[in-house]
């Protein structure tokens, strides 16, 4: 019998493959522990043999910090810009929609995998804008206030029975990280 990803381009398998190993990771994140996944729970879901997901990720750890890039990426553009990012609000709503997965990736065990892929990303924005030039905290600890800033409301907010909407919580969480940030910049330069 062929596989019949076989006939795809390369690039079009590799994102398939990549889709089903998120799938699977997360199928799995909502069923146990973080800690209790194991590889070959996740090979076994999503069909894939251990080379090649291997040939994609050197680790489950990896392969959670990777499933957070897209949406953490429009988090980490709080620092930069005068208004919220364009995407934020639909970010925060897919988290609410999504809320039991969110929460179960923000908390426990994937908290700190979560956190340093978000403080890598703003770390970037730091010191791609020019921040860095004129704060009074080093990048590394300023990255990781800040990312501090995003999770702690954002993940309080999931866990609240009734409260505001993804759109009024992007304004509050720009407004604070903004002014977070205009904090951090040493005045006497």
């Amino acid at each position: 019998m062929t596989d019949p990803s076989a006939n795809l381009p390369a690039d079009a398998r590799a994102s398939r493959t990549r889709e089903a190993l998120f799938r699977a990771f997360f199928g799995l994140v909502l069923q146990q522990r973080y800690d209790a996944i194991r590889l070959g729970d996740i090979l076994a879901r999503a069909g894939v043999a251990r080379s090649t997901f291997y040939a994609h990720f050197p680790n489950k750890d990896a392969l959670l910090v990777e499933s957070l890039r897209h949406p953490f990426a429009v988090l980490a553009d709080l620092i930069v810009g005068p208004e919220p990012p364009p995407r934020l609000a639909a970010v925060l709503a897919h988290f609410a929609d999504n809320r039991t997965l969110a929460l179960a990736l923000l908390e426990g065990a994937t908290r700190r995998h979560a956190e340093r892929a978000l403080v890598g990303l703003v770390e970037q924005r730091w010191n791609s804008s020019g921040l860095s030039r004129g704060c009074v905290l080093a990048p590394a600890l300023a990255s990781r206030q800040i990312a501090h800033a995003i999770l702690a409301p954002l993940q309080v907010w999931l866990r609240l029975p009734a409260g505001v909407d993804a759109e009024t919580l992007a304004h509050g969480l720009h407004r604070s990280v903004r002014g977070l940030v205009a904090g951090l910049e040493d005045t006497r330069l």
